[in-house]
């Protein structure tokens, strides 16, 4: 790239006008700065790792997990082969450390395309109390998480119509007779690929003579073996009585571990080297396919009804009500329009929707966020606990959207405390205008966050503290049952030190700022004034509006439960789920739906002349947050799985569970009083009002 550079200099330098002779240095200035970075160029973690014949594989441990228990472990927490050089863990992420995975050194010694046959890990002696810990985490269940190149460890196993990958091998197993057997010894196969050109310099090798392997596939299968001796090791599948089984002896036991390793060379490619785990099998595709047929089926529908009341029903009403000529006309006026003088009048609790509606549009913003960034690859599987960093981050960033959109919806609703503090309002753009300096309007606009009595500041301290306070206060709460149980997911000193700043230091100063921006910008133009007297509601449209407005949640649920039992596999039962682009779809479906059933409960509630709209529009996609909560007590009773927890893995599941129904809650919930709300606005401003 920079010889034809060069090239171009050369064969136009005497061709170029004078005037254009800066323009062309520039150019070739920044094709020559281009050209250099072109090989400097490098993202951490997407550059695959090459290694040559020999070279060593470093095994790391994860963590020791369980399906049935959702207490993750530290991997010598058992009484496994430590590395002779002494432990080590590899540099860990935010989102590794609170799912609590740790990235020990093993002392399993891989070298590149070196296999090994019955090779001695180490011999340990069991004492009676790391029997009974062994015991302990077999019954329940507990494998062993391994990785090398980032890639995890897979164990094979097949039914009736399939292969099945889990993910880890089994500590051991429940045998006959109520003993207990150690898996001992590990079967390696390490897949491996031979690429045309080097990740580091791009140089090309001989497919006959290769010089440098790339790791994309990495299994295990688990043996339980009753060595009898180091020296003498017998790595055969044994039978029955020659496995090693755990005993009850007090003075403890000796264990003999040891492993093989075998090299095979893989088509795969090291881009691709995720997929042959990750892509669902038919029956599951088909099940995911049929799911959003039945969303896309519930979105028709209401799209039809939406169609009739704004086709309709609504037009019909313009010409109505845009037609009356004569004052007996006028007298015999009925339906919405009688409601223009009310219509934008703030409801009850107006201060709690504000921070409803702008903490819902934040994680709006985050979930589309995410789901963008799954859909572009940056949340790769092989970049474990990214997702759940990258929530983080969204979420602190995203800050602002909520204490800008609760505060400018309270300033622009709240008319009548606008014009009590019209004068303080003026003064404070006269002083804005006046003194540029950034640090007084900042505190100025803290001050003047729009609120009258004791209820100064609500809005905007709400926002900033409600769901943020309520996720680390859930947090610190879980935390400390784990730590009391010793789980590797306890959050060490540091990390809750990295949470609160990200909290208090990051996330609380934006929502602030938003506010502050919300302060400065113009409010909404409403194209009717509220009357000074409310006006009343009649009784023909009490009860029963509300009760429909919490059975209506059942469509937004319905929409997505077959969606969100695999979401809920993936989080609770360790099932990999990554077809993102399926969620992203199933989402904007959701979308449409809240937007539909929202406008259709409003319309409703206007035309039995009541005027109280905004929290129903709320209130009616939101409430299927509360099914979604139903759903996850019906999940953890139903799934075979998750039977017999232990009591502080019900509490860590109800206690995730209840946050993520909230943050469905409030995400359905801005989704349908934005469109209610915009739906409203136009009819009111299409409608002539006397």
């Amino acid at each position: 790239m920079t010889m034809i550079a060069i090239d171009l200099h050369r064969r136009y330098s005497t061709r170029a006008p004078a005037a254009y002779e800066g323009w062309r240095r520039a150019l070739l200035l920044l094709v020559l700065l281009m050209a250099e970075a072109a090989y400097a160029f490098y993202i951490p973690g997407f550059a695959p790792i090459d290694y040559e014949n020999g070279d060593s594989i470093e095994v790391f441990a994860d963590r020791l997990s369980s399906r049935t228990e959702k207490l993750p472990f530290d991997y010598f927490k058992l009484k496994f082969c430590e590395p002779e050089e002494g432990r080590k863990s590899d540099n860990l992420n935010l989102g590794e450390i609170l799912l609590g995975e740790r990235d020990d050194l093993t002392a399993y010694k891989i070298n590149m395309v070196e296999p090994k046959a019955c090779e001695l890990l180490c011999s340990k002696q069991l004492t009676a109390k790391d029997v009974l810990q062994f015991q302990r985490l077999i019954r329940r269940e507990y494998y062993v998480r391994m990785n090398i190149d980032t890639l995890p460890l897979i164990m094979r196993t097949h039914d009736d119509v399939r292969t099945v990958y889990v993910s880890g091998v089994p500590i051991g197993a429940k045998a006959s007779k109520g003993r207990t057997m150690v898996y001992n010894h590990i079967s390696f196969e390490v897949h491996y690929h031979v690429p045309k050109f080097g990740a580091s310099d791009l140089s090309v090798q001989k497919p006959d003579n290769p010089k440098f392997f790339r790791v994309v596939g990495f299994f295990g299968t688990p043996m339980s073996i009753n060595h009898r001796n180091k020296r003498d090791l017998d790595c055969s599948d044994p039978e029955d009585e020659h496995k090693y089984y755990l005993s009850d002896n007090p003075d403890g036991q000796k264990i003999i571990f040891s492993y093989d390793v075998n090299f095979r060379q893989s088509d795969i490619q090291w881009a691709t080297r995720f997929d042959q785990f990750l892509n669902a099998d038919t029956q599951v595709r088909s099940v995911l396919w049929i799911s959003i047929i039945n969303a896309c089926g519930i979105t028709l529908a209401l799209a039809s009804i939406i169609a009739t009341v704004l086709l309709r029903t609504v037009y019909l009403d313009f010409a109505r009500y845009n037609n009356i000529d004569d004052a007996e006309d006028s007298v015999l006026e009925t339906g919405w329009k009688l409601l223009h003088g009310d219509v934008f009048r703030p409801p009850q609790l107006f201060q709690v929707l504000c921070i409803f509606v702008g903490t819902g549009a934040q994680l709006f913003a985050v979930a589309s966020v995410v789901l963008l960034f799954s859909l572009l690859g940056f949340f790769s599987p092989a970049h474990r606990g990214s997702l759940l960093l990258g929530m983080i981050l969204i979420m602190a960033a995203s800050s602002i959207i909520s204490g800008y959109v609760s505060s400018r919806l309270y300033y622009s609703k709240r008319l009548s405390v606008l014009r009590k503090c019209k004068d303080s309002r003026s003064s404070l753009i006269s002083y804005n205008r006046t003194y540029h300096s950034f640090l007084p309007n900042f505190l100025l606009g803290i001050c003047f966050v729009g609120f009258d009595g004791p209820q100064k500041r609500f809005v905007t301290v709400g926002s900033a503290l409600f769901f943020p306070g309520l996720t680390i206060g859930t947090f610190f709460g879980l935390n400390l049952l784990l730590a009391l149980a010793g789980s590797s997911a306890a959050a060490n000193f540091w990390t809750l030190l990295i949470l609160m700043l990200i909290a208090f230091g990051v996330s609380f100063p934006l929502t602030i700022v938003g506010s502050h921006i919300a302060l400065r910008t113009t409010p909404f133009n409403l194209p009717v004034r509220t009357n000074a007297v409310v006006r009343p509601v009649p009784e023909s449209a009490r009860g029963w509006k509300s009760r429909l407005t919490v059975l209506a949640g059942i469509i937004p649920f319905c929409t997505v439960f077959i969606e969100l039992y695999f979401v809920m596999n993936s989080i609770w039962q360790d099932s990999v789920f990554v077809m993102f682009g399926i969620l992203a779809l199933v989402f904007l479906i959701l979308v449409v739906v809240c937007v539909e059933l929202s406008v259709v409960i409003t319309y409703l509630t206007l035309s039995g002349e009541e005027h109280r709209w905004w929290w129903r529009s709320f209130l009616a996609p939101s409430s299927s947050g509360l099914y979604v909560f139903l759903f996850s007590i019906f999940y953890v009773f139903s799934q075979p799985a998750l039977q017999g927890m232990h009591f502080i893995s019900m509490m860590l599941y109800f206690g995730y569970m209840t946050i993520i129904c909230i943050a469905f809650f409030l995400v359905t919930g801005v989704i349908g009083f934005t469109s209610s709300f915009y739906f409203v606005h136009k009819i009111y401003s299409k409608v002539r009002i006397d």
